[in-house]
């Protein structure tokens, strides 16, 4: 009957529900115990209906002789609810085809190895268990040998140890919690997913597998790690979708999320226009080369965990702020912005800003295909990468130095200075624009080569040249506006134009490239300190500034007015010894060293005296001369 008592505690015996039936009010405590302290007796609580109760506990004692037992059997296609508003524990035996419903604030803890198989539901509270068998075979469980694990809010805590995988969980709505609470510990989840928000808490580890589809299971979860660490391990069935988690709401102080399977190159990544949070965690990419996602925002670390090569993929679907650290850890990790991966185009989402402002030590490549990549601080770009533009690159203010530039795209200085080269690397040319109209600079270090292709440049705040090669390879100036500085061990090059002045103070001038002449035009005028003209001929009887002759600079001055002692023009190439050739090797032809002046020129400019050297250098003692 529809019974109204408070509260139903068996001591022995047996109770049996039918069906209609009920143990009292939904809200009376369940207590069975089993406490025969001479020879063991057996409680049993049949259910054979539906019933609704409020907190189970029971206690079973440890008789002189026998063994004490409880049990609750649940019929098939019933089930017991336990609205448990305080925190009990119940040890004794669960069985039957039926299922267990946990509702209530309180926590459930279940202890006793339970054979039940109709399943367990878990909408609230905490549900407290330190056993769980493998998959769906028979075994050590609190929760039934069979039947799903639905967690649709609350938090069930696993307390025991070891490595369990299950493929029973049902994690498909809601705001489940999962918590392991043993560092040792690791539970991998290979059901079903759907439309949740797991929250994983607790020092171990909860891995989340199974397959992969564009709409439902893993495509369609969110995830928050608070504590531990959470894996993401999933299996793409269909390589042309790769939405494995549709949001990551946060990852906390001190948890990891880790991406699976080392080297596994697809279905690694959250949907590129839901969000990406961290609040100072750590995300492990774990040596996967395909992880894209948005642009993350908060603090934290990134880095890869594994020895390989990862990459983190970003799509810049919103303007967002990494205040974190993108380092190597054990591998190599890239950072790519785009539009697009595998058979998936997000072309209709705006061309956002990503704004770095950590510090990032990052060894991978920087690729930027869509959108801005941002410095938000004066070590946000990573001094070891090489850095591939074919969107934009901004300094938003802040100076940087990077390992090397090559693309088509835009880098924009504002009025901060951008120094390239720490990677000593020589990549294909910068084709594109470097643009500032507030001073912004660049600085060119290191043992490699520098590139500039590109027509539209207009950066006002000057070049220096500390080291390697600049090479200026457009007919309307790579180098912007400025001034070109080129200090000791530097070397300035090509075979395009410099629109400002150039100073050459210790460091090397040429036109052309060491293996190639050229003619190199500068609009301004030339102040030549100390340093040295590399100069290249062919042939003695070529032309000047092209393949089969001489290097050819032309400016509109020079002013070497500066020369403390000796400035040296160094004679490269294996022409042909002619009528007008010097003595020397390699000879060559005196006339093309003649700087051409203007008749009202003062003073004009003429040689004072030119020795040959047999190691192919010039060294020149004069004022006013080339």
């Amino acid at each position: 009957g529809a019974n109204t008592y408070t509260g139903t505690t068996l001591n022995a015996g047996t109770i049996t529900v039918s069906d209609g039936g009920s143990l009292g009010a939904t809200t009376g405590p369940l207590v069975i115990n089993s406490l025969a302290p001479d020879d063991g007796s057996a409680v049993v609580l049949n259910i054979n209906g539906s019933v609704s109760t409020g907190s189970l506990s029971g206690t079973i004692g440890t008789p002189y002789r026998g063994v004490n037992t409880a049990t609750i059997n649940i019929a098939a296609n019933k089930t017991l609810t336990v609205n448990q508003a305080t925190d009990d524990a119940y040890s004794g035996l669960i069985a039957g085809a039926g299922k267990i419903v946990k509702s209530g604030t309180g926590a459930l803890t279940l202890s006793g190895v339970n054979t039940y198989s109709g399943g367990t539901t878990l909408t609230q509270g905490t549900l407290n268990v330190d056993r769980l068998n493998n998959n769906s075979a028979a075994g050590l469980s609190n929760l039934g040998n069979s039947g799903p694990i639905t967690v649709t809010g609350g938090t069930l805590r696993y307390t025991g140890g070891g490595t369990v995988t299950s493929d029973r969980f049902m994690l498909t709505s809601g705001t489940p919690a999962i918590e392991i609470t043993r560092n040792t510990a690791a539970l991998t989840i290979t059901s079903q997913f759907g439309a949740a928000t797991i929250t994983k808490t607790g020092a171990g580890t909860l891995t989340l597998g199974g397959n992969v589809y564009y709409t439902g299971n893993f495509g369609e979860i969110s995830v928050a790690v608070n504590q531990g660490t959470m894996v993401l391990a999933s299996t793409v069935t269909d390589p042309a979708f790769m939405d494995t988690v549709a949001n990551v709401v946060d990852v906390q102080p001190g948890a990891i999320l880790r991406l699976g399977s080392t080297g596994n190159n697809v279905g690694r990544q959250v949907r590129p226009e839901n969000s990406f949070h961290m609040s100072g965690g750590t995300y492990d990419l774990n040596a996967n080369a395909t992880t894209f996602g948005p642009q993350i925002d908060g603090s934290g670390w990134i880095l890869s965990g594994s020895t390989g090569a990862a990459v983190l993929g970003v799509y810049p679907s919103a303007n967002k702020t990494f205040s974190g650290n993108i380092v190597d850890g054990n591998g190599t990790v890239g950072v790519r912005l785009a539009n697009r991966i595998g058979n998936n185009t997000y072309a209709s989402l705006p061309a956002a800003t990503w704004t770095l402002s950590g510090t990032n030590t990052y060894g991978g490549t920087t690729v930027l295909d869509a959108g801005t990549l941002a410095a938000g601080s004066t070590t946000a770009l990573s001094p070891n990468s090489a850095y591939a533009v074919t969107a934009t690159l901004a300094l938003a203010g802040h100076a940087n130095t990077i390992g090397s530039l090559t693309g088509s795209g835009t880098v924009n200085l504002g009025g901060a200075t951008l120094t390239i080269g720490n990677d000593n690397a020589s990549p294909a040319a910068f084709s594109g624009a470097i643009t500032s109209s507030a001073g912004g600079r660049l600085v060119k270090v290191g043992t490699g080569t520098l590139t500039l292709t590109g027509s539209g440049s207009t950066y006002d705040g000057g070049t220096t040249v500390n080291g390697g090669t600049l090479l200026a390879n457009n007919a309307t100036s790579s180098t912007g506006t400025g001034s070109v500085v080129v200090n000791a061990g530097g070397t300035l090059g090509g075979s395009g134009v410099i629109a400002g002045d150039v100073m050459l103070a210790g460091g090397t001038i040429m036109a052309g490239t060491p293996a190639a002449t050229g003619t190199l035009t500068t609009r301004g005028t030339h102040t030549w300190a100390n340093g040295t003209y590399a100069w290249r001929i062919n042939d003695a009887t070529g032309t000047a500034g092209g393949s089969s002759g001489w290097d050819l600079l032309r400016f509109s001055g020079l002013d070497v007015s500066a020369i403390a002692d000796t400035f040296t023009i160094k004679v490269s190439g294996t022409p042909a010894r002619s009528s007008n050739s010097s003595s020397g090797n390699p000879p060559f032809k005196r006339s093309a060293f003649i700087m051409n002046s203007k008749p009202t020129s003062s003073p004009p400019m003429s040689w004072l005296s030119c020795t040959a050297l047999p190691d192919a250098a010039l060294s020149m003692y004069c004022f006013g001369c080339l």
